[in-house]
């Protein structure tokens, strides 16, 4: 274990190394929307770091340890609105959000959508999709088409989502890594009017009963949603996905691997549990 610990921790240093060498990296052009869901304000809303009339109307959420930070909770009947505006108005864009679930059955789970089948949806499968081979993987559906990732992310671990869509294609990344399935789609995407909605309203209780293959709300944590107005490249995911995430000296690496081999020693926590925040912490700089 402290091998591997020692080899993550010097490909943590090489890469913050090579950084400090080169140009520092800097957040793509073009966000025009960006909820790093830390903070309530009054009335029930999140606040909109780029423009605060886009701020987020929230129902039923939670407060939970983030990816950076905090993040909300979300059960089945709980939701986020993202009002509908210029920012939502192109046909080339690029979404990303942090995402980590801890629920998935045979009903698929909405992660987000925004006007259903005339628009967008991001949800996690549940083994009725296609069987046990896809439960757990992401799936956004867009004009019909559908792009996956290459495997299953229900694994209480979090993992970083974008979504590039331009006028033929669209790409998904898990955590900067580009997914094998892209969509083809037919024509350029046309803006839809509706609220961008991340989870399930309450009013939309009655679609919510647990048949075989009925989509169901999302149940997991969300964190740093953001939007741009135009499709990313691979470089600038890359970039965007750098950004977004906290990062360490290796000092502080050094202690929180230290922590988790006592708490594994100790058997307060499992196996899995330690793999996963190693994985984590192999991602940071």
């Amino acid at each position: 274990m402290k091998n591997i610990n020692l080899l993550i921790l010097t490909l943590i240093c090489l890469g913050a190394f090579s950084l400090s060498a080169a140009e520092k990296r800097s957040m793509p052009k073009g966000l025009v929307a960006h909820y790093t869901f830390d903070t309530t304000i009054a009335g029930g809303w999140t606040p909109c770091k780029i423009n605060t009339n886009n701020n987020a109307k929230i129902s039923g959420t939670r407060w939970a340890q983030g990816w950076n930070k905090a993040a909300y909770s979300l059960r089945p009947v709980s939701s986020i609105t993202i009002p509908d505006g210029k920012h939502f108005k192109k046909s080339r864009f690029t979404l990303a959000m942090h995402i980590k679930t801890y629920k998935v059955e045979d009903a698929s789970r909405i992660i987000f959508d925004k006007g259903r089948s005339q628009g967008y949806t991001l949800r996690v499968l549940g083994s009725a999709y296609s069987g046990a081979a896809d439960k757990g993987k992401l799936c956004f559906e867009i004009q019909g088409k559908r792009c996956f990732s290459d495997r299953p992310i229900n694994d209480s671990a979090w993992y970083n989502v974008i979504l590039a869509i331009d006028d033929k294609y669209v790409r998904m990344y898990i955590d900067g890594v580009l997914q094998k399935k892209p969509a083809m789609l037919k024509k350029a995407f046309a803006a839809v009017d509706a609220d961008l909605i991340v989870g399930i309203k309450q009013e939309q209780k009655v679609a919510q009963k647990k048949k075989r293959g009925e989509r169901v709300g999302f149940e997991g944590f969300v964190d740093e949603l953001m939007i741009f107005n135009r499709a990313l490249s691979p470089q600038e995911v890359a970039d965007a996905f750098y950004c977004s995430i906290p990062h360490y000296n290796p000092k502080q690496v050094r202690g929180r691997m230290r922590d988790l081999d006592s708490l594994l020693e100790r058997k307060l926590i499992t196996k899995d549990f330690h793999t996963r925040k190693l994985k984590e912490l192999s991602v940071e700089e």
